[in-house]
C-alpha cells in the first residue's frame, strides 16, 4: 500500500504543469521562449515550495529543542555548524529534500507529531498566502504564476501528509504521523 501511496504523492505534483504552462505562455506569447520558461518556473516552483515544507520541519525542530545538522533541498544543502552550502544528494535518491537532526533520543510522540506536520502545514499555510495575493492581483498573468505555486504547495503538503515510504525505507511525514498515531514511534522523525 505505500507504494501506491508513494505513486499517487509523487503523481499529483504533475497536476500543476497546467497552471505553470499557461502562465509562461501568457508572459512569452509566441515568441517561441513558452517552454524553456515553464521549464525555469516550473523547478523555482518546486524548489521553492520545498524549501518552504523543509523550513517548517526546520522551525518545529528548533521549537522542539533539537540541533538541526542541515536543511536541504535537492541539489543544495545547508550545514548549520560550518555554514556552508554544500551540493546534496539525497539518501532515497529521489529529488525532494529533509532536515537532518541530532541522533539525541526523541522523547515525544508528540514532538516527532510536531516536526512531522510542520512541514506540510508550512505548505498549506504558503498556499494560502498565495492563494490571497491571487485574490489581490487584477494581473491574469501574475494570477496564474502565483496560483500555480499555491497549488505546487497544497499538492506538495498532500503527498507528504499520505503514509508511504521510499525504496530505501526513509518514511514520509504522513507514515511518521501513522507511526505516532499507531505508538510504534522510533527514536528519530527521518523522513525524506
Amino acid at each position: 500500500m505505500s507504494g501506491l501511496f508513494r505513486i499517487v504523492a509523487y503523481g499529483i505534483l504533475c497536476l500543476p504543469m497546467m497552471f505553470v504552462w499557461t502562465a509562461s505562455y501568457e508572459l512569452i506569447r509566441n515568441s517561441g521562449t513558452a517552454f524553456p520558461l515553464f521549464v525555469v518556473l516550473y523547478i523555482a516552483d518546486i524548489f521553492i515550495c520545498a524549501l518552504i515544507h523543509e523550513l517548517g520541519h526546520a522551525i518545529a525542530a528548533n521549537l522542539c529543542g533539537w540541533r538541526i545538522k542541515y536543511i536541504a533541498v535537492f541539489p543544495f544543502a545547508y550545514y548549520l555548524a560550518p555554514r556552508k552550502l554544500k551540493l546534496w544528494h539525497g539518501r532515497s535518491g529521489d529529488i525532494g529534500g529533509a532536515v537532518s537532526i541530532d541522533s539525541a533520543p526523541i522523547k515525544s510522540a508528540n514532538r516527532v507529531a510536531l516536526f512531522s506536520l510542520a512541514g506540510p502545514l508550512a505548505n498549506f499555510m504558503f498556499a494560502g498566502v498565495l492563494l490571497a495575493v491571487v485574490g489581490a492581483v487584477s494581473i491574469p498573468t501574475i494570477q496564474n504564476v502565483v496560483a500555480g505555486f499555491a497549488i505546487v504547495s497544497l499538492l506538495l503538503g498532500l503527498g507528504n501528509i499520505l503514509p508511504w515510504r521510499t525504496r530505501q525505507g526513509l518514511r514520509s511525514d504522513g507514515m511518521v504521523l501513522l507511526s505516532v498515531v499507531r505508538g510504534a514511534v522510533s527514536s528519530s522523525p527521518a523522513r525524506t
